[in-house]
């Protein structure tokens, strides 16, 4: 058996929903993210890393729903850090196989190794490597307009694994555009649907203007990105509010995030700080939504995002508790808290 069948089966086996190869030809052009040597070299590993295997592994769509309606954070927390802790288990899985042939390889962590050698990396999480940006070069997924991937059937309700290795392996083509699990992607820009965008507490991704990467022969269009910190601010649950007032993700944060790098550095700094002297909590995802809200198909995703505007405001009681009111209540609920702790969401 070659070497690509052997590691998609044993991938398909443990549940992996697509599985690619790509090389450093496939990634030609692309970011530094995409320097598969880099990997080896942080590891000490003297060979050359010729290729990448790159699989997905699909998240709990159920668990999701009630998450993005805000009726069970814990149910979707759990089943990401699983399918997370999978990703990882089985890229040093695959890795093994590859050593038991001969072979240089390294699994890879899921979005938690960055490169500190970088200036002002804290800031930026330039990642060790690029899981979406493989996946795409290796056929396993394409780019919705938000920047992140999926498959057709899971939207981008997915996580990516990613071995490296110094095998020559066979490369796999990119998706086809028809293929696209995203209606603006698909439809080469004539369905605007942009749902994720509209999704985002902190206003991360521009509605309209577009960022370019190239990673071998294609070039790839998504949403321009705007600060960073937006994105820490949501995802990092400090802050939750939708501009519109009426809905929240689970995080109780109400901070206005202003347009200005230098100020919206400081306010981040003092959300952090006042989120320190919030009540203690179990620790949970609490934003995400860009992801989430996409399950690859236009009627559904219509029903996810109407579950999210519907689902109300998040409010920490003084005790810790976490309450879901509506938006009237929830004003109502804080300004009838002591403004000592009020004082700490905003």
């Amino acid at each position: 058996m070659d070497l690509n069948r052997a590691i998609e089966e044993l991938l398909k086996d443990r549940g992996a929903i697509k599985v690619g190869f790509a090389n450093k030809d496939s990634l030609a052009g692309g970011p530094p993210s995409t320097d598969l040597d880099y990997v080896f070299n942080a590891a000490d590993i003297a060979q050359e890393a010729r290729s990448a295997v790159s699989f997905a592994l699909p998240l709990d769509q159920d668990a999701i729903r009630q998450f993005i309606a805000k009726k069970d954070q814990h149910a979707h927390t759990a089943d990401n850090r699983r399918t997370i802790a999978k990703s990882i288990r089985l890229s040093n899985e695959v890795a093994e196989l590859l050593r038991n042939e001969g072979y240089a390889a390294l699994g890879t962590d899921a979005n938690s190794t960055y490169r500190q050698e970088v200036p002002l990396w804290h800031r930026f999480l330039p990642p060790d490597i690029s899981h979406r940006y493989i996946a795409v070069a290796a056929g396993v997924a394409s780019f919705g307009w938000s920047g992140n991937v999926g498959l057709p059937g899971y939207g981008s309700t997915i996580i990516l694994g990613t071995t490296v290795t110094s095998a020559e392996l066979e490369t796999t083509d990119p998706m086809p555009e028809e293929e696209n699990f995203c209606e603006w992607a698909k439809s080469g820009g004539r369905v605007d649907c942009k749902l994720c965008v509209e999704s985002c507490v902190v206003e991360m991704f521009e509605k309209n203007d577009a960022e370019y990467v190239t990673l071998g022969d294609n070039t790839y269009t998504y949403s321009r990105r705007r600060n960073t910190n937006r994105c820490v601010f949501g995802c990092g649950g400090n802050t939750g509010l939708h501009k519109s007032g009426k809905w929240s993700t689970w995080s109780p944060g109400r901070y206005k995030l202003p347009d200005d790098p230098i100020k919206l550095n400081r306010e981040l700094r003092r959300s952090t700080a006042q989120r320190q002297e919030h009540p203690p909590v179990t620790p949970a995802a609490t934003c995400g939504m860009c992801q989430l809200v996409c399950f690859g198909d236009k009627k559904e995703n219509a029903k996810n995002f109407k579950l999210l505007s519907k689902s109300g405001c998040a409010v920490q009681e003084p005790d810790g508790t976490l309450v879901i009111l509506s938006a009237e209540e929830a004003a109502e609920k804080l300004r009838t808290m002591p403004q000592e702790h009020s004082a700490l969401y905003s």
